[in-house]
Order: structure tokens, then sequence, then C-alpha cells
């Protein structure tokens, strides 16, 4: 690996930090209508939380890759890194959700895991795309028209139109993000990284984008803001571009880059272990303010520790089952 190419791989673990920071933050935060400055600021912090999903799905696009017969060893290797600990760690927090309402239905266990209820909908959708772009992802028409879909998919869903079975969510609904995935195609196709990088003027036009739309939802759509808005869509790309400049800013932390490995693993676990802490808090405007960073810390913890523990060889094929990488290792191979 090159010079660049680790600069590269720096700044994308950094942006899956910062995309992990959003995911926990959509599901701690909430708008603080006490004051309008603390509106404004928990608000940005909603908004924010709705980047994370978004940018993992972009990050997958750009990382696809596939080769003339290569079936067997790539679903091998998906098996292994994202199947087994999905389903394994989807069924331990199901386990844990219906100790705590003294029910189990194994058509609700099945649900759970596929995303119906539950945040496992991103992987459930991920492995669609893994399966469906290996026929679409050298076509740039077929990828632009997935991109411009994904704004018209988001306005059926914002005005009610999609109308599905009674196990239909948005969330599983794959148009509802196949643009992003798209997006990350086309990134990588047309080096669009490096061109964002080389036009420093791009930071600013995006600066202000970014503004104007925060704006904009701020006025018109406030806390009623979600996912499924086309608005959203372009907010989020716009966020993306953004966290892209920070990212190759703060490339050289490795903290954030060791947190930016495991992130599968955190979106995995993190729901029942921050949500049950992040509750039982005071209910304090600062502490909502830094929910998000507080459960970014509570599950670098629970990584650094489990990371620790499961290195023994012993026991070092837990880490692997769980979709814990090796932090210590990757750090070393990069810096």
């Amino acid at each position: 690996m090159n010079m660049i190419d680790k600069t590269k791989s720096n700044v994308y673990f950094i942006m899956k930090f910062f995309a992990i920071c959003s995911v926990i933050y959509a599901h701690t935060v909430h708008v603080d209508t006490s004051s309008k400055l603390l509106q404004i600021i928990t608000e940005f912090l909603v908004f924010f939380g709705t980047n994370g999903v978004a940018i993992f799905f972009i990050l997958g696009g750009f990382f696809y890759h596939r080769e003339k017969g290569d079936d067997k060893i790539f679903w091998k290797k998906k098996f292994f890194n994202i199947v087994i600990p999905w389903v394994i760690i989807s069924s331990l927090t199901f386990i844990v959700r219906s100790i705590s309402v003294e029910s189990f239905i194994f058509i609700d266990y099945i649900k759970w895991i596929l995303g119906f209820g539950s945040s496992y909908y991103f992987v459930t959708v991920f492995l669609i795309f893994l399966f469906i772009f290996k026929w679409f992802k050298d076509n740039t028409l077929i990828l632009t028209v997935f991109a411009l879909l994904n704004p018209l998919s988001l306005c059926l869903e914002y005005f009610g139109i999609w109308k599905f079975a009674e196990f239909y969510t948005p969330f599983l609904n794959i148009f509802n993000w196949i643009g992003y995935f798209s997006i990350g195609l086309l990134i990588k196709k047309y080096a669009l990284d490096d061109v964002l990088l080389n036009k420093k003027f791009l930071v600013c036009f995006f600066a202000l984008a970014q503004i104007f739309l925060f704006v904009l939802i701020f006025e018109l759509i406030g806390d009623h803001y979600t996912y499924f808005n086309p608005i959203a869509y372009l907010y989020n790309i716009v966020c993306f571009v953004i966290i892209f400049y920070l990212s190759f800013l703060l490339r050289k932390i490795k903290c954030f880059a060791y947190i930016g490995i495991n992130t599968f693993f955190i979106y995995l676990i993190h729901m029942p272990i921050v949500q049950f802490i992040i509750a039982r808090l005071p209910n304090h405007w600062l502490i909502n303010c830094f929910s998000g960073v507080m459960g970014v810390v509570i599950m670098a913890l629970v990584v650094f520790v489990l990371d620790l523990i499961l290195s023994f060889k012993f026991v070092c094929v837990a880490k692997r089952i769980l979709g814990i990488k090796d932090g210590y290792e990757e750090i070393k191979r990069l810096y």
C-alpha cells in the first residue's frame, strides 16, 4: 500500500468514526425547546444523527469491489465478517429485549434480525446491495439513475404514497438508500475524493450549502425531520463532503481511527448499552447535547476491553465471531 492509499484509508476510517457518532446521536439526543439556543443546537444534533447511515452506505459503495468468478470467495468473507456477527449480536440483543418485556415470539425474533423495528435494517439492505450491485457497479448511467431515483423514492415516502404489505417499513425500502451506495461507487470510479481535496474552494461552497440547508430544514421541518425526506438526501450528501474534509484534517488521530475500524461491531451492539446508560443519567441539557460523544466513549471502552481480553489464543476466535477487528494491527499498518 502506497502513501496515498494509507492517507485515504486513514481518512475513511475517521469518516466511519463520525458516522458512528451520528448513529449514536440518532438514538440518544432529543430536541430541547427550553431556549432558542438549545433548540438550535439539539436540532442540529438531531439532523446530524441522520447522516451516519447515509455515510456508511456511501462508504460501502466506495469500498465495493468485485471480480469475475469471485462469488465463493466474496460471500465466504462476508459470511464470516458480516453475517455471523450480525446474527449472533442481534440474537443477543433480542434476548435482552425479550427478558425486559417478558415475551419471546419467534416471528418477532426473525423480524428483529432483519430490521423490522430494530436498527439491523442497515445490514439487510447492505447485503442486498452487495448482491445486486455486482451487475451495475461499472455502469455510470445506471448508477446515476439510482442516484436520482433515491430522492424520488423519498418523495413518495414523505407524501405517504409508498404503500406495501404489513411488514413494510421505510427503513427496509432499498430505494430509500440505493442512491447513497451508487454515489460511493461513482466517487471511486471518477476519483471524486481527489477532486474535492484538490479544489479547495469547494470546501466553502459545501459549508455554505450545509448552513443554507440546515436553516431551511430548521425553519420548514424542525423536529419532524427524518431520514425519509427528499431534502435529507441532499443534506446528507453535503454533510458527507464536509465530514470528508474534516476527516482529512483529523486523519492522524489514531484513537478516532481505532474506533472507525470497529464501527460495525459498535453499530450492532450499541443500542442496549448506550441507551441503558444514557437513560439513567440526569436529565440535563449538557448530557443531552453530549449524549452521542458519551456514547462513543462508552463503546470505545467496550471495544478496547473486549479487544484486549479476546486477544488471547484460546478465545481469539470469539473476536472474529463478534466482528471485532484487531485495531492495534490495523493502526500499525496505517500509521
